[in-house]
């Protein structure tokens, strides 16, 4: 795929979020030798729960899941929108095994977050990306 295609389909997705109303965006780590599977076990029973605690009517999120390379841990990029805000608890919950996380509230240039969550697509323009918007 070459460069112009790739960024077009980042584009797509930087369009479809946009519009939305985001909250928080960044980063949770899973840390050891976890599967894909597992990794994503654990982010969404962590997602299950923050729904459920703090989620709204319009509860909305976007995963990106990103494989470790070189010994690296796994991470998640994410964007999570339509919550009361309570970021440096669900922070601790996400580090209780560890976990590292960094989440931020999102308020002013959504377009270029949301860019740089899905500037990890491969050259092939894969990525390994869940979402719902409501």
């Amino acid at each position: 795929m070459d460069r112009k295609e790739l960024e077009l389909r980042k584009l797509k997705y930087v369009e479809m979020f946009q519009d939305c109303r985001w909250n928080w965006w960044g980063f949770l780590y899973v840390r050891g030798r976890h599967s894909r599977r597992h990794a994503i076990r654990q982010f969404e029973a962590w997602l299950d729960d923050l729904q459920r605690e703090e989620g709204g009517k319009r509860f909305r999120w976007v995963r990106v899941f990103e494989r470790g390379a070189g010994g690296e841990p796994h991470r998640f990029h994410i964007l999570i929108g339509g919550l009361r805000s309570r970021a440096r608890t669900w922070e601790k919950r996400w580090s209780k095994r560890r976990r590292d996380s960094s989440l931020q509230h999102l308020s002013e240039h959504p377009k270029d977050t949301i860019y740089s969550i899905v500037d990890c697509m491969d050259e092939d323009g894969k990525l390994d990306i869940s979402y719902h918007l409501w």
